[in-house]
């Protein structure tokens, strides 16, 4: 397969051009798998043509997911940017919703992409574009 794979360089761009930050097209990855039809991998097992087609799915999905990610990563700042803005309209929505007075509002620090156990036990997750945290000042009494 190793041979295979250095002899045909595009497919190895394909399988991990996501890592380097290659975009390659949809059209490439269309060639790429009319390759598996031609006499360079007859000679390869169907577990090896099988495992190589599914390194090409997913790096063609964690290439789509990426700019899916890159957009929400901007949303999301745009989202907490408008937060600690002074006067925005986001911020005195949120505040509205979360029945939070606006006089309270600096009584919060905005902490942006926290992750948040979703099923700890399945490594499940999700990302918060942003979480309001309020402080409280706490007397403590030391004995």
């Amino acid at each position: 397969m190793r041979t295979v794979l250095e002899a045909k360089p595009q497919l190895m761009k394909a399988i991990v051009g996501h890592k380097q930050g290659v975009d390659v097209p949809v059209k490439d990855y269309e060639k790429i798998a009319e390759l598996f039809t031609s006499g360079d991998f007859a000679h390869l097992n169907q577990n090896t043509k099988t495992n190589i087609n599914k390194w090409l799915e997913r790096s063609l999905n964690i290439q789509h997911n990426l700019k899916h990610m890159a957009n929400g990563r901007t949303y999301g700042n745009r989202v907490v940017n408008a937060i600690v803005q002074t006067n925005s309209q986001i911020k005195k929505d949120i505040l509205t919703t979360l029945n939070i007075p606006v006089s309270e509002a600096n009584n919060y620090k905005v902490f942006k992409e926290v992750q948040f156990w979703t099923n700890k036990s399945s490594n499940e997750y999700m990302i918060a574009d942003a979480v309001l945290v309020k402080y409280k000042n706490v007397n403590f009494i030391f004995r």
